[in-house]
């Protein structure tokens, strides 16, 4: 592309630049097999650049230099004999050659700068400069190495190069005696090296070993040395200029360029004129030219460049704020402080101890020459580890005893380097980077992510009120004002608001209260805008903290002495209601236009007259009424109970802490254990002696020495708990008995409330059945009351988990015995209580209270999108007349009257106007019932339709088919619907006319109408069910119509069966079906899982079949036996269940049903008869025309529409065969 771009700006220097490269042919462009070109050596060169015109010395010299090589070739090397000929020849050349020659190139100069000027303009440069610029700083380190590293031992040289040493002079002449070159001298030395004979070469790589073993150790010496440390930190420094200059030419070449001063307008608008009167001055005199006639300009002259130097100033800083929003220059404040870091680092941790090999790293080391090198398997690292596995015990022990020796070196070295004055600097310089990177960082974001974000309201109403001033000033919009004219107004406006009345400042302080609501509301907009999210992720990827908009997040905590903070209450909720003024404040409202001081208010008071103090009274009166109700109907509602509950928190956390802090400040602080004790004595020594261990070893490590430490040992440290612990308890004994105990805890006593069972994040609460006395308590499992046992040895569970399993398997089971003997005095005792008054209540309770709970929490977790029910014609109504009547009647204040004027206006209303607020009922109603039909359609419901059902099923009750529990299959939205009948359709059009009718009203009145009022109402029913049956013959046949007929008849059958087995099995009277006895694995389980400590199902189960599956078989053989025992009685039970009365009838009823009917015999006769004297003309028994003889007609099971449809005769007919 840049290529492209700097053809186009130069075609005649660029085609003269692109020559074919080697192996392709320039006339047919086809591309012929090449070498890749070598990489180039030297100085960069742009070939796509205008070629720069020669002046006249390089012209003459050009020329002369080829001459004097072919001529004098022994100076062709030597530098400076070649400069002394051409200076000779240049010096020989006429006055008038050059005089030409400097006016040409005068000439081409002018073509050319334009050329070049526009060619800086174009991407390839940009890249060339860079390229360019690389080389330089290269070059730049490169002789700052030979500047500071004289005294550095020197490189030894290869085998090669020794060679080529010692034929170098012989080579050297030859070549040039034959008119070659330097190129040529290492061609025939390469050469002559490929001739030496192997002995030779490995002689000389001998020599060269030899040399670089004593270099290695010349160099570790060197670099101990001051001018080694020197040469690090200019190397350190001279690197990060070189990217700091790098990331400032290529991240900020974007960046706009800094506006020129007054000064520079005038020189840039003089300089070509003072430049072509003074052609002979160089630069340093034009610049002292320049500002003498800078001075002599006049004020006036000078302003105006000032003001034109001001534009550009603020063009610039415009510029400048969007160019920092990119993300380029955010990289490059990130790439700017990597650099900065890595500068500090190198600078001021070079000394810091280097950390020690491993074993296997000093190993490798020492055996390194035992593997063959390379990578790969079998090679280098790979063979050493090997062999390292191989290696005997004793030798790995001494380099690993080796490694924690050097580790302990290092460690301290390091300590001490940390207290060191270098690690200081470090760290104050890395504080410094990265304050700098933040600083700047927060500005960019801010400019990118902030600058719309919603500004500050003022704080104050002084601040409003200077607002407003200079709003009406128009000075708000104006040039912005210098700090001393600022000054002067504030000055002012501090007077007139000292001057102000009460009034004015009463309106600022509450236009202060509206504008800081108003500011709240568009910060949460703001922050759940997508910028604010941008903004935490570019944050978080900088890693700047976040600036809060919301000042108030943010709140102060008050600590006290004991470090305890006291909590700022919680905000207080917009639907809070705000409590009402008193009398006297609002008397005080009314006069705050009239006076100044406020302390004038309680004596004018004092003198109103009783009349006017009872109007303010009364009016403070009714308002604390309607506060009053307003603030129940809060603390009921939902946000109401959490502000209040916050509230009550937050209180009872400050009453902790203050009471801690006026009472506790005596209290005896607990002594450490005798583990803490040891662990903070050996922490450090252990440390030390195990730097490689960390976290959890580390952890496991202590204990371990712990658990094997000598009696005697850790006797001192357990002795020296005891005493601690006695005498902190002595101490507590006497504190406790002083009154700051006594106070603390009167203060901290709250009031014995009812538990309340609540469930988890539901929101509500359910007040359990109290326990009645009686309830005779639950026994504790065999684990439980060995933990009982040793609570006080304070072991954790799961070390308790373990001393049970380990404990004797005859001392298990005989607790196991116990507490089964314990279990079964229980159960007779809880059968007997459940057998009383009391009991029989107590368990009534616990089913309700279970039942209520399981609908409060399935209602909250399937009905969250349950659609909101709508308001009738009347709170419709209300809705919209309220704000009506709070502008016509300002004086109705409170619910009451307000909803007393609101039915005085609907019994008022006409029918027509009644009517428009009856419609929009009926559409509020209609869009509701749609919505609800598509909720009852999704699985939340249906879910919760099924607990309902299950919760409030009673056995034994008739029921309706649709509460039975069967689901009926969802009506398809083609389905008709049934209309309804005359007295209904009558109903509907009073209703529609605001006439609200009951059943009892509409029956009388629908008397009162006669046969020819009914007549009207009674033909439309007929027509819409004409209409129906049209509708439903259609929809029979279609495909929807059938797939619903057939799912409605299998509900039906469903139905069915489920009423038989309700009817006779279902009662009171009714036997039981024996329940099926449980298998000899299951009893084993119930008689082992009270054994088993708690945990998860999972778990618990996983153990129970691993002791299943370790039984012996004699041991399987006894519950065997006993699940034989039970499965030998359920037979004779359900024998004995199947036998009774009521399951025959159930037996029979569900053969009935399930059976395929026939026809019945009066049919069948008519079908015979039928059947001989034919149908149609077909002359036989047939269907339709020659059709083969009619099958028998279906039985009622069958799967014929006519059957599937069903009908209630047939199902109440069954059933009363069913009863006999």
């Amino acid at each position: 592309m840049a290529e492209f771009a700097a053809t186009q700006a130069y075609p005649d220097e660029a085609m003269a630049t692109q020559a074919y490269p080697e192996g392709q042919n320039g006339e047919n462009g086809q591309a012929q097999a090449a070498e890749p070109e070598k990489k180039k050596r030297g100085k960069p060169k742009d070939e796509l650049a205008p070629p720069r015109p020669k002046n006249a010395f390089q012209r003459v010299t050009g020329e002369a230099r080829k001459k004097i090589k072919e001529e004098r070739p022994e100076i062709a090397t030597d530098l400076k004999a070649m400069g002394l000929a051409l200076k000779e020849v240049w010096e020989k050349t006429p006055e008038e050659e050059k005089e030409r020659m400097t006016k040409e190139y005068g000439e081409e100069m002018a073509i050319w700068k334009p050329k070049w000027a526009e060619y800086k303009l174009t991407p390839h440069y940009k890249e060339f400069f860079e390229v360019k610029q690389d080389w330089v700083d290269a070059r730049m380190r490169k002789k700052l190495i030979k500047k500071l590293n004289k005294d550095a031992p020197k490189k030894p040289k290869s085998g090669y190069m020794l060679f080529a040493g010692e034929i170098r002079e012989r080579v050297s002449k030859e070549v040039m005696e034959a008119g070659g070159g330097m190129g040529d001298i290492g061609k025939k030395i390469s050469e002559e090296w490929g001739a030496v004979s192997e002995e030779k070469k490995a002689e000389l790589a001998n020599t060269s070993a030899g040399m670089k073993k004593k270099y290695d150790i010349d160099f570790a010496a060197y670099k101990e040395t001051a001018d080694w440390a020197n040469f690090c930190d200019e190397r350190a420094k001279l690197e990060n200029k070189q990217i700091q200059k790098k990331l400032i030419r290529t991240r900020l070449d974007e960046a706009p360029k800094k506006p020129a001063s007054s000064y520079a307008i005038f020189r840039s608008e003089v300089m070509p004129k003072v430049t072509e009167e003074n052609k002979g001055l160089g630069c340093g005199e034009l610049g002292k030219k320049i500002a003498s006639m800078w001075a002599e300009v006049s004020a006036e002259k000078k302003e105006e460049y000032a003001a034109q130097s001001a534009k550009f100033k603020a063009q610039y800083e415009k510029d400048l704020v969007e160019f920092k929003r990119k993300n380029v220059y955010t990289s490059f404040l990130m790439e700017r402080q990597v650099a900065k870091a890595k500068e500090n680092k190198l600078l001021k941790l070079r000394t810091l101890p280097k950390r020690p090999m491993s074993a296997f790293a000093m190993f490798a080391l020492e055996h390194k020459n035992d593997v063959e090198p390379g990578k790969g398997e079998g090679k280098g690292r790979d063979a050493l580890k090997k062999l390292y596995e191989k290696a005997r015990e004793e030798e790995k022990a001494a380099f690993i005893e080796k490694e924690k020796e050097l580790k302990i070196k290092f460690m301290e070295d390091t300590q001490a380097f940390k207290e060191g004055e270098k690690f200081l600097e470090f760290k104050n310089v890395e504080k410094k980077i990265k304050m700098e990177f933040m600083n700047e960082a927060t500005k960019v974001l801010t400019l990118r992510f902030l600058s719309d974000a919603p500004k500050e309201p003022p704080k104050s109403p002084f601040a409003v009120f200077v607002a407003q001033k200079r709003k009406a000033s128009g000075e708000a919009d104006g040039p912005p004002k210098s700090k001393k004219e600022r000054a002067e107004e504030i000055t002012k406006l501090k007077e007139e608001w000292a001057k102000a009345d009460l009034q004015t400042k009463y309106d600022c302080e509450v236009q202060k209260k509206e504008l800081a609501a108003k500011w709240k509301d568009d910060c949460k907009e703001f922050m759940a805008d997508e910028t604010w999210k941008e903004y935490l992720a570019e944050c978080k990827k900088l890693k700047v903290p976040v600036q809060s908009i919301l000042k108030e997040k943010k709140k102060i905590l008050r600590k006290l002495k004991n470090g305890m903070a006291i909590l700022p209450l919680p905000s207080k909720p917009e639907s809070c209601p705000a409590k009402p003024p008193s009398a006297i404040r609002m008397f005080a409202r009314d006069k705050l236009g009239e006076i100044k001081d406020k302390a004038e208010i309680p004596k004018l008071w004092t003198e109103l007259d009783d009349e006017s103090k009872q109007k303010y009274q009364s009016e403070a009166e009714e308002k604390g009424k309607a506060y009053r109700q307003q603030i129940q109907e809060f603390q009921s509602s939902e946000e109401g109970k959490l502000y209040i509950r916050q509230l009550k928190s937050t209180a009872r956390r400050n009453k902790l802490a203050k009471a801690k802090d006026a009472f506790l400040t005596d209290l005896p602080k607990k002594p450490a254990s005798a583990l803490k004790n040891f662990i903070s004595k050996n922490s450090k020594s252990l440390k030390i002696k195990n730097p490689q261990v960390k976290g959890a070893d580390f952890k496991k490590l202590v204990m371990d020495k712990w658990e094997n430490l000598d009696e005697d040992e850790k006797a001192k440290f357990t002795d020296a708990a005891r005493a601690e612990m006695e005498a902190y308890d002595k101490k507590m004994e006497e504190f406790k008995a002083s009154e700051n105990w006594a106070s603390f805890k009167k203060a901290i006593k709250v009031k014995a409330k009812r538990k309340m069972q609540k469930a988890k994040g539901m929101g509500f609460s359910l007040p359990a059945p109290k326990k009645p006395e009686g309830l005779p308590p639950k026994p504790l499992d065999a684990f439980k009351a060995y933990c009982k046992e040793m609570a006080g040895q304070g072991k954790a569970l799961g070390d308790l988990a373990k001393m049970f399993k380990e404990l004797p398997e005859e001392s298990q089971q005989e607790r196991r015995k116990q507490f089964q003997e314990q279990m079964d005095e229980y159960q007779q005792k809880t059968a007997e209580f459940d057998k009383t008054p009391d009991g029989r209540k107590y368990s009534a309770a616990c089913a309700s209270y279970a039942k209520r709970k399981r609908l409060v929490l399935a209602k909250i977790k399937f009905l969250k999108d349950e659609p909101k029910r709508p308001a009738n014609a009347f709170s419709l109504f209300c809705v919209a007349k309220r704000p009506e009547i709070a502008t016509e009647f300002p004086d109705l204040k409170g619910l009451g009257p307000v909803q007393g004027k609101l039915g005085e206006m609907w019994k008022d209303l006409s029918a027509e106007d009644r009517a428009e607020w009856t419609e929009k009922e009926f559409k509020a109603k209609e869009e509701y019932d749609e919505k609800l039909a598509e909720f009852q359609k999704t699985p939340e419901y249906k879910k919760y339709s099924a607990i309902v059902s299950r919760l409030t099923k009673k056995p034994g009750v008739k029921k309706a088919q649709k509460k039975t529990g069967v689901a009926l299959p969802p009506a398809p939205s083609n389905l008709p619907k049934k209309p309804a009948s005359g007295f209904f359709l009558y109903l509907s059009s009073q209703k529609a006319a605001g006439n609200s009718v009951n059943i009892a009203k509409g029956t009388e009145s629908w008397r009162e109408l006669g046969a020819e009022g009914q007549k009207k109402y009674q033909d439309e029913a007929a027509a819409l069910l004409v209409q129906y049956e049209k509708d439903m013959k259609e929809f029979t046949k279609s495909v929807d119509g059938k797939k619903y007929l057939r799912l409605r008849a299998a509900a039906d059958k469903k139905g069915r069966l489920m009423k038989a087995k309700t009817r006779f099995l279902g009662s009171d009277d009714a036997p039981k079906e024996p329940k099926r006895p449980p298998s000899a694995y299951f009893i084993f389980v119930q008689e082992t899982r009270s054994t088993l400590p708690s945990g998860k199902i999972s778990e618990v189960a996983k153990q129970l079949t691993e002791l299943w599956n370790n039984q012996t078989a004699e041991q399987k053989q006894a519950f065997q036996e006993k699940a034989a025992a039970l499965k030998e009685q359920y037979d004779k039970d359900m024998a004995e269940y199947k036998n009774s009365a009521n399951f025959k009838k159930y037996d029979k009823a569900i053969k009935n049903i399930n059976k395929k009917r026939g026809a019945k015999p009066k049919a069948a006769v008519k079908a015979a008869k039928a059947a001989k004297a034919g149908r149609g003309r077909g002359g036989g028994g047939g269907r339709g025309r020659g059709g083969k003889a009619a099958p028998p007609s279906k039985a009622a099971g069958s799967d014929s529409d006519s059957d599937v449809m069903g009908s209630d005769e047939d199902d109440s007919s069954s059933s009363d065969s069913d009863s006999d």
